[in-house]
């Protein structure tokens, strides 16, 4: 995606998701939950309605670890991010 979608930044260290998830919220009032797309590239925060500025690439690509985790899921070199997204999720029981 392109570095145009960034809504906010961190120094000096990488972005967390959820603290992406909630600038997007506010940024972003309005978009339903199920095309709230969170984008995490290092430092960078970015925030979509929709998956549409998105490619799938290759997971070797995503490099670099998220904030208060070991995973290597919150984006890489050139234009690759970490993309999440929420959904609602309906449990439905019966006796």
């Amino acid at each position: 995606a392109p570095l145009s979608i960034t809504r906010d930044s961190e120094v000096d260290s990488s972005f967390d998701p959820n603290a992406c998830t909630e600038v997007c919220k506010t940024r972003l009032p309005g978009t339903p939950r199920g095309r709230l797309v969170v984008a995490v590239k290092g430092s960078r925060c970015g925030c979509a309605d929709g998956m549409d500025s998105f490619v799938e690439g290759v997971p070797e690509n995503c490099n670099t670890a998220c904030k208060f985790f070991n995973n290597p899921i919150c984006g890489g070199d050139d234009l690759f991010w970490g993309v999440f997204k929420q959904y609602d999720f309906q449990s439905l029981a019966s006796n």
